[in-house]
C-alpha cells in the first residue's frame, strides 16, 4: 500500500512530494520475495528498512548496517555489518560531469530503470488494489 495525504499538503510541493508512508511486497519467480518499507508517519518505526525473506534465512538492512539472519543445522545464526561506505560528493561530481559531457554517468538511466520501474508499479498497484507484474527482467 502506499498512502498519501498527511505531509503533501504542508510542503511546497504538494502532490510531488515523498509519500508519507508505503509498504512494497515484491514476490519473485523462484518464491522469495523482498519488503520496503518507508513511513513518514510511524510513531515506532520497524527494525529495518528493507527485507528480504527467503526459505533458508532473512536480510535485513537499514542505513546503517544490515543483519542477516538464517539457521544451519538446527541452531540460528546472526550476521552483522556496516554498509559500504557511500560518497554522495562524487556521485553528484560525476552527475554534474556527465552534464558537461566530461564523464560517462556512472549510475545509468538503464541500472536505474527497474527500481523505478517497481516503485511505480506499487503506486499503481495501490490505486488499483492488485498485484501487478514487473514487464522488465
Amino acid at each position: 500500500y502506499i498512502h498519501k495525504g498527511y505531509w503533501n499538503d504542508k510542503t511546497a510541493w504538494k502532490d510531488d512530494t515523498n509519500d508519507d508512508e508505503g509498504f512494497i511486497v515484491v514476490r519473485y519467480a523462484n518464491g522469495t520475495y523482498s519488503t520496503l518499507t518507508i513511513s513518514q508517519l510511524d510513531g515506532g518505526p520497524k527494525p529495518a528498512l528493507m527485507c528480504i525473506t527467503g526459505t533458508e534465512g532473512t536480510y535485513l538492512m537499514d542505513f546503517n548496517g544490515y543483519k542477516i539472519i538464517k539457521s544451519l543445522s538446527g541452531e540460528k545464526i546472526t550476521i552483522e555489518g556496516k554498509n559500504m561506505p557511500t560518497d554522495w560528493a562524487a556521485y553528484y561530481k560525476n552527475v554534474s560531469d556527465a552534464l558537461m559531457g566530461e564523464a560517462d554517468l556512472i549510475i545509468t538511466g538503464e541500472f536505474a530503470r527497474r527500481p523505478i520501474h517497481i516503485l511505480d508499479l506499487a503506486n499503481k498497484s495501490a490505486a488499483q488494489g492488485r498485484a501487478l507484474k514487473a514487464t522488465y527482467k
